[in-house]
């Protein structure tokens, strides 16, 4: 069964119902982030945040310096048809971003200084989602009158690190005053492979007793990037009552920014529940969280799990996938109904062709299959609409196109996988996972058609029991008929490739057709087979 993705909705709104014998009963409204964590004192944003929020940014196109207010479309998300409208073929600056929490919004009446939203032809994005870019260091909002001289800050961004050694948030009025800054290699604004990253600080000071070494007049920090605890780099005291958003005395520094949110208390509680409703709308992070139900919930324990639809009520993330047409990359979610968001694809990808640069890992343990060379990805959209195979979406590869795990895997004992085999030439062996020791499953000879492929093992060098579609398959060497398989499960000593046998190609034997599951344990799963193939089949509709 499908999981529906709850992740960005907090309460789930009834439907309007007009009339029932003279009752009138009126939809329940959606919660924001501002709704459900309250108290804040600032927050700016590329999505809407609070219900009470009517625009979201003023934007300034240069061609004739007019400008409008921008709110947001029916998604809650900034309204960029209306950027587009008003800036034409002219850029398109910010000189307001306006405050959801209240009226503390970020202005920039310079020109010269206003950083930019809108390039000319569209709205300047970073995984998928509009971003505030600044031009050069000069660009940056003027400071924002928030009393921030209390004992604890709490600060929740979603930003992007643009030079070495810029600043994100300067407290005070002075250049020497209390900095938050990043530099080359530091996880301060390090998105890593996505750009973005998600980082949340909780600042102690003026002889607060929380954490080692705060005195009065220092600061203990705590912050989190992606929700992994890291440090900050360039710290002093903090007493000041403005704020600069990435500048220092109004310069901007060099921070990309699609969200700031600052608390003028201690939100340590709430951090987890922010993070995870800003990650559930930006896809910056896969979350490592124990799920509490789904595949994964309900058969725990897998070492890596990739798949077209959500197997985890706590995975938010599906596919990393790249555009031909100019090489922009995106991440993937799922839709209401827990499949993958082949609308999300299509808008990005529009014309071009979509490829797989990273399949996700959908279990806990941050196993994702890369491809980071581009004639080496498999592909995902082919100009037109999503690839599917049996009313499904479906990843497709060709002889040279594969996948390698971040990590290693050491002694596989389970996969199951979703797959449909397109080439059956001579004596072809398509490989689903591989090292150089270690082969599952071979797929030799057969017919087309989709094929739930389960296979355990009974020690940890097997020719273990194996199932085609539920049916028991013998797996000697000699029985290697139509649509069977040979399979070697052994320790892997090298990295794990995912559709090849090689990473270096040196076999030239991959898989060849389209994959839409597979799910690898590294423990015995024998008296689960049962119950894994019929929630597989029941999502897939494989057989019978």
């Amino acid at each position: 069964m499908a999981l529906a993705n709850i992740a960005k909705v907090d309460v789930v709104a009834a439907a309007a119902i007009a009339k029932i014998n003279g009752l009138v009963f009126t939809a329940a409204a959606e919660a924001f982030l501002l709704d459900t964590y309250t108290g804040a004192a600032a927050g700016y944003s590329t999505r809407r945040l609070a219900t009470s929020a009517t625009n979201l940014m003023r934007i300034r196109e240069d061609a004739g310096d007019t400008e409008t207010d921008i709110g947001y479309d029916s998604n809650n998300e900034l309204d960029t048809a209306a950027i587009a409208t008003h800036c034409g073929t002219a850029n398109g600056y910010v000189v307001t971003w306006y405050d959801q929490a209240g009226s503390n919004d970020a202005t920039q009446g310079t020109e010269g200084s206003q950083p930019q939203i809108y390039d000319g032809t569209a709205v300047i994005t970073e995984n998928g989602k509009p971003m505030i870019k600044p031009s050069d260091s000069n660009d940056g909002f003027s400071p924002i009158a928030l009393d921030m001289s209390g004992n604890t800050i709490s600060m929740f961004s979603v930003s992007r690190l643009e030079v070495s050694n810029s600043i994100l948030v300067h407290f005070g009025g002075t250049l020497t005053e209390r900095m938050l800054t990043g530099s080359s290699g530091s996880t301060l604004g390090d998105g890593g492979q996505n750009g973005m990253g998600i980082g949340s600080a909780e600042l102690f000071f003026n002889g607060s007793t929380q954490g080692t070494g705060a005195t009065r007049g220092e600061v203990y920090t705590q912050f989190y990037q992606n929700q992994t605890l890291g440090t900050w780099v360039g710290l002093t005291d903090l007493a000041g009552t403005t704020v600069n958003i990435s500048s220092n005395a109004n310069f901007w520094r060099m921070f990309a920014l699609q969200e700031i949110i600052f608390y003028d208390s201690n939100q340590s509680s709430n951090r987890t529940g922010i993070e995870e409703n800003i990650n559930s709308d930006y896809l910056i992070y896969q979350p490592d969280t124990t799920p509490t139900s789904g595949l994964l919930a309900d058969y725990s324990g897998s070492a890596a799990a990739y798949s077209v639809r959500q197997l985890s009520d706590k995975a938010v993330i599906a596919l990393r996938i790249r555009r031909d047409s100019d090489d922009e990359e995106t991440n993937i979610g799922f839709d209401s109904n827990g499949d993958l968001d082949t609308t999300a694809i299509s808008d990005f990808c529009d014309t071009a062709n979509g490829y797989v640069t990273r399949w996700w890992d959908q279990s806990t343990n941050g196993n994702h299959a890369d491809q980071a060379t581009d004639a080496s990805q498999p592909q995902i959209y082919n100009g037109t609409a999503v690839i599917t195979e049996n009313g499904k979406p479906a990843v497709l590869s060709t002889l040279s196109t594969f996948f390698t795990m971040t990590t290693r895997l050491t002694a596989v004992q389970s996969v199951f996988n979703v797959l449909s085999p397109t080439d059956f030439t001579g004596n072809f062996t398509s490989h689903i996972l591989s090292d150089s020791n270690f082969q599952q499953p071979d797929f030799h000879s057969g017919t087309s058609g989709v094929y739930l492929s389960s296979q355990y093992a009974k020690s940890s060098i097997i020719n273990g029991d194996h199932y085609l579609n539920s049916s028991s398959v013998d797996l000697t060497a000699t029985t290697r008929s139509s649509g069977q398989f040979a399979v070697d499960i052994i320790a892997s000593t090298n990295d794990v490739v995912v559709g090849s046998i090689s990473k270096d190609r040196s076999f030239n034997r991959s898989w060849v057709g389209t994959r839409q599951e597979i799910i690898i344990y590294e423990t015995d799963q024998s008296t689960n087979v049962s119950g894994i193939q019929s929630n597989v089949n029941t999502h897939f509709n494989i057989y019978t």
